[in-house]
């Protein structure tokens, strides 16, 4: 009897090494881009806006003021805090509103206007660009008449900023003219005009950068802030809220101020 070989094919098993390979490069993969991620969180952090960065910052009350149920002087009184009670901020510091919400020691909350506070630390997290004292220019200033425009400039002749202001009316011409910054200050009030302002900053005389007015009742003046681009103001240079602000806190005392 004849026997047949058996003849079976050989057949390699799989090798798991290949797949092994993969599995390790995409793991190192996820984990540095995990990593990646993080920093970039990290840096997020670092560089958020300094006014949401102040949200945190304790304040204190500048004079007796009152806390209000709502973001209006007409809104209920919540209670009336002694000058320097301490609060604590709910909203962030906005030149968009002159309210903020903030919440007292003893647990009241409510919402008063923000330019009467004394936010701890604000003047440092605000002036991160520049000190808005010091005696060094950076930066130039050209305000034209005819466009309504206040344009900041660099030391390069780029344009930092430009703002819709509104100059003087007929009869209370704004003086044209080269002048420099001086001084400045938090808000002002005209007992004659029954106005006043937010964020004034100095440039020649009696004549200031400063917000719309605000009336006897220290809310802004909407029917004044909708003249901002068209000439309406005293002599003054008249901006937003937001826009005299950056001004107060971003220009130091010397910077060129070019009217025309």
């Amino acid at each position: 009897m004849k026997y047949k070989r058996s003849r079976k094919k050989y057949r390699p098993q799989k090798s798991h090494v290949g797949t092994s390979k993969v599995l390790t490069v995409i793991i190192i993969l996820l984990l540095a881009m995990g990593t990646v991620f993080a920093i970039c969180k990290h840096r997020q952090k670092q560089t958020q806006d300094p006014l949401t960065a102040a949200t945190s910052l304790p304040a204190t009350t500048e004079n007796a003021i009152h806390i209000r149920s709502g973001s209006s002087i007409s809104s209920p009184i919540v209670a009336t805090l002694p000058k320097g009670t301490s609060v604590r901020l709910l909203t962030k510091p906005s030149g968009n509103s002159q309210w903020i919400k903030v919440q007292t020691n003893a647990g009241q909350t409510g919402w008063c206007i923000q330019e009467y506070l004394n936010i701890n630390n604000m003047d440092q997290v605000l002036s991160t660009l520049q000190n808005p004292h010091t005696d060094i220019p950076s930066y130039s200033i050209s305000v034209s008449i005819a466009k309504q425009k206040v344009t900041v400039l660099n030391t390069d002749g780029q344009v930092v900023k430009q703002f819709i202001c509104s100059t003087g009316a007929a009869g209370s011409r704004t003086p044209t003219g080269v002048y420099r910054i001086a001084k400045r200050g938090k808000s002002f009030y005209n007992k004659v005009s029954k106005e006043g302002g937010y964020y004034w900053t100095q440039f020649y005389g009696n004549y200031l950068f400063h917000s719309v007015p605000f009336g006897k009742n220290y809310e802004l003046l909407s029917a004044e802030a909708d003249k901002l681009g068209t000439p309406a103001s005293h002599g003054c240079v008249r901006l937003s809220l937001d826009d005299a602000k950056w001004i107060y806190y971003h220009i130091p005392k010397g910077t060129s101020v070019t009217i025309h």
